[in-house]
């Protein structure tokens, strides 16, 4: 009996570090959408928020987990000024993560190269380069539609395609998953 109790305490201690951040249709990590910044620092006593942007001027809030996870939520309708202090209660609408750590139930993660994603979300089905900032967005065959997979550097446009928005389904080898994303 011992050797079993034992063995079964080495596996659950071993288990996978992605099981701590599960990202799902509604939450990424045990971070729903809907809540508000109040009842995630409620939630996560010693996670740590701040305010800051990104490249378009866009603000968000960016929350470490105490185990390192960074996760990155978005507000609606709040002001897009990285200077002003959080929102405690207007609620999060959109998550997104690049921490390795986190993953789909089906073992989707960021840091994860295409190919490997292919074979559990089906072929690539396109590559999409958005206009402003060029961001690289992937939709696979089976990919579940609350699901945003965003890439970088991954698409292998045609060269008459020399200005973003272009599209299409060829990437480079070794390309690699950089944030998953959820939203309402």
């Amino acid at each position: 009996m011992k050797p079993i109790l034992t063995a079964l305490l080495i596996a659950a201690l071993s288990a996978p570090a992605a099981a701590e951040c599960l990202i799902q249709a509604n939450s990424i990590g045990g971070i729903r959408l809907g809540q508000t910044p109040a009842q995630v620092k409620q939630q996560f006593p010693r996670a740590r928020l701040r305010r800051t942007s990104d490249g378009e001027g866009v603000s968000y809030i960016a929350i470490a987990l105490p185990n390192g996870t960074e996760i990155i939520a978005y507000q609606a309708s709040v002001e897009d000024d990285s200077s002003s202090s959080i929102n405690q209660r207007a609620k999060i609408t959109m998550l997104q993560t690049s921490s390795p750590t986190c993953s789909t139930v089906s073992g989707v993660r960021p840091g994860m190269t295409l190919q490997a994603a292919a074979g559990k979300l089906g072929r690539v089905k396109q590559i999409m380069q958005s206009e402003i900032e060029a961001r690289e967005f992937a939709t696979f065959e089976r990919q579940p539609a609350w699901l945003t997979i965003q890439v970088e550097d991954a698409g292998r446009y045609r060269p008459a395609d020399d200005s973003p928005p272009r599209s299409t389904s060829r990437y480079r080898p070794n390309s690699k998953i950089l944030s998953l994303w959820i939203g309402q």
